[in-house]
């Protein structure tokens, strides 16, 4: 599994530098959590989590415009949850944008900003709850219609 989680690794570390020369954003985070002194099993001695994630808007005419945020998460240690390796699309969009209204159509991630602590929106959106401790919001399907200017 190791290699396998390293290989993925690899290939994203390789499509986020390639991406990088554009006018996106590549994030890529690698965390090695060890134990100081050797464990009992079935607690392995160390884990290895990493995520990347790569957010660009694609423009495609006047008012139109696509929205990309793949996200991907995984570990080292096997069998201790649900999945070793997550790819959750965190916006992935149609967005139209006329100059009074606009129109969003795909998956995305809800929010309700300025609340603290309990968001309204968790409602719409899943959390994974696989690590208690770093849980993430999961992007759901919807249609999200808004309307601009003061009148």
């Amino acid at each position: 599994m190791k290699f396998g989680l390293w290989g993925v690794l690899a290939l994203v570390i390789a499509a986020s530098s390639h991406a990088a020369a554009d006018d996106g954003t590549a994030r890529i985070t690698i965390r090695d959590v060890s134990f100081l002194a050797p464990q009992p099993y079935p607690v392995d001695q160390n884990e290895v989590n990493f995520t990347t994630d790569y957010d660009r808007r694609f423009d495609a005419a006047e008012g139109v415009s696509f929205q990309f945020h793949p996200y991907l998460y995984g570990t080292t240690v096997e069998d201790r949850r649900q999945h070793s390796v997550v790819l959750d699309p965190r916006a992935f969009y149609l967005d139209l944008d006329p100059k009074f209204a606009w129109l969003r159509i795909g998956y995305m991630t809800m929010k309700w900003e300025g609340t603290d602590g309990l968001n309204p929106m968790d409602i719409a959106s899943m959390k994974d709850w696989s690590d208690p401790l770093a849980t993430e919001t999961r992007a759901s399907g919807a249609v999200a219609i808004g309307r601009r200017g003061d009148k």
